[in-house]
C-alpha cells in the first residue's frame, strides 16, 4: 500500500511512502532554492527511492540588537 501524500505529512515522514517501515535513509544533503528545499531518501527495507519535500512557513526566535 502506498500512502497519499496526507497519510505520509501524518506520519511527519517517518516511514517510507511504500511500505511504512522506518528504515530511511537520507541520499543526498538537503536541496535548498527559493524557499523550498528537498532531500533524496530511500527505504532500506524494501529499495524505493524518493524526495522529501519542505517549504518554509516562517521563522523563529528572532533576535534583534
Amino acid at each position: 500500500m502506498t500512502l497519499t501524500d496526507a497519510e505520509f505529512i501524518s506520519h511527519v515522514g517517518l516511514s517510507c511512502p511504500a511500505c511504512e517501515k522506518y528504515e530511511l535513509e537520507a541520499t543526498e544533503s538537503v536541496q535548498v532554492d527559493d524557499g523550498i528545499a528537498w532531500q533524496g531518501m530511500e527505504c532500506t527495507a524494501c529499495n524505493a527511492t524518493w524526495q522529501d519535500l519542505y517549504n518554509l512557513v516562517g521563522y523563529d526566535n528572532l533576535e534583534t540588537k
